[in-house]
């Protein structure tokens, strides 16, 4: 099968996104990528030849080049076997201009991080009145939709707050970045940025983590010449999972209702079995540190603790070279491994990527976890 074609797009503009011009991308080295699903924002870094032309000039162009000024808007899209895809649309943060000993010519570097970074400049204090978490988070990301941003918000299971003129939530003294992903974390879901489908365009997703199944082609270990990922390294840490409970105080704050016990996860399976199986004989028990009146709350948190305490119980740590692997691996998703033994082999989420990109290759460095051991497929998208 040939290697598939990969194009690689840059964007950039203040207020309009404009395809780069063909002199900087001559300059260009290297891009750096981070992406993951962890809730935190993504980051990249872009670096350019910074030659300084013959004669008097005493500056360099590209600092001269206001396309490259902090504020800016960045958007990274790659093409591979003919379909395209928007990996990064940030804004660049940071310069970075370093100089050696010699005479010889110094490269440019401009940092940044996902546009989510626009939700991070201001800290606010808000109270929300008679609204639910949803409509909290609706309201919140209605304020971004002009930097082409839709969101998509997912109700949470949990019906907390249950009186919500009495316990109202409030955001004191947090960017609502913060806000986001704190709410996020107490119904044990997710908020990230999700670029595209086009250049200038992003989705902010805020609900369950992403396990749809698996649509990516699956990474292969030990199988010769079908061997796709330059190295793997598999783990398995039988202490992650926690056992949660609590009290919560009633409205009065006289008495004590007991929160449920929570010993599962409401995560859809990736493995065969998970830290809670079995005699558990490594299980961990904490209490839940909550001291409001509401019971569903506190249900509800523990069980977001339990689920965050197994996610990484299984996880799998390698690089891939892309033109070999034939695609991207996408954050978040599920991806399959196969080669390794029934153990490791089958589905895990992916975590983060890091991509690094030159003109001489393109590698992938991927992190992957699930709740446990054994794989639950017998099949993968090769």
């Amino acid at each position: 099968m040939p290697l598939p074609h990969i194009i690689m797009g840059l964007y950039i503009g203040k207020n309009t996104l404009q395809k780069a011009e063909r002199n900087l991308l001559e300059m260009l080295q290297r891009i750096e990528m981070n992406q993951s699903d962890d809730g935190g924002q993504q980051g990249f870094q872009i670096t350019f030849a910074g030659q300084r032309p013959l004669g008097r000039s005493t500056d360099y162009p590209l600092l001269k080049d206001p396309v490259l000024t902090p504020g800016n808007r960045v958007v990274i899209t790659i093409t591979i076997a003919a379909r395209p895809r928007v990996l990064m649309d940030g804004i660049i943060t940071h310069q970075q201009m370093p100089f050696g000993n010699g005479d010889g010519d110094v490269s440019l570097t401009v940092t940044g991080k996902d546009i989510s970074v626009l939700m991070d400049l201001e800290e606010k204090n808000k109270t929300y009145k008679d609204m639910k978490h949803k409509e909290v988070v609706e309201q919140i990301l209605k304020e971004y939709a002009k930097f082409g941003i839709t969101a998509k918000v997912e109700p949470p299971k949990a019906k907390w707050p249950l009186d919500p003129p009495k316990q109202m939530p409030s955001q004191m003294g947090i960017t609502d970045l913060a806000y986001l992903g704190a709410l996020a974390t107490a119904n044990g879901f997710r908020f990230y940025m999700l670029p595209g489908p086009t250049p200038g365009k992003s989705v902010a997703y805020w609900g369950p983590p992403l396990r749809q199944g698996s649509q990516q082609s699956a990474l292969t270990v030990n199988m010769g010449t079908r061997t796709n990922v330059e190295k793997i390294d598999f783990s398995f840490d039988a202490q992650s999972a926690v056992e949660v409970s609590g009290a919560v105080a009633d409205a009065d704050g006289d008495k004590a209702q007991q929160a449920d016990v929570t010993t599962s996860t409401r995560k859809p399976a990736l493995a065969k079995q998970d830290p809670f199986g079995g005699s558990r004989p490594l299980l961990r028990k904490i209490w839940l540190g909550y001291a409001g009146p509401d019971a569903n709350e506190a249900k509800a948190r523990a069980q977001a603790l339990a689920d965050q305490s197994i996610d990484q119980a299984a996880q799998a740590n390698g690089t891939l070279d892309t033109l070999r692997y034939g695609d991207l691996l996408t954050v978040p998703g599920v991806v399959a491994g196969r080669g390794a033994g029934g153990t490791y082999d089958g589905e895990y989420a992916v975590k983060s990527v890091k991509h690094r990109i030159s003109i001489a290759e393109y590698k992938q460095d991927f992190t992957l976890a699930r709740e446990g051991l054994g794989t639950t497929i017998q099949k993968v998208k090769p």
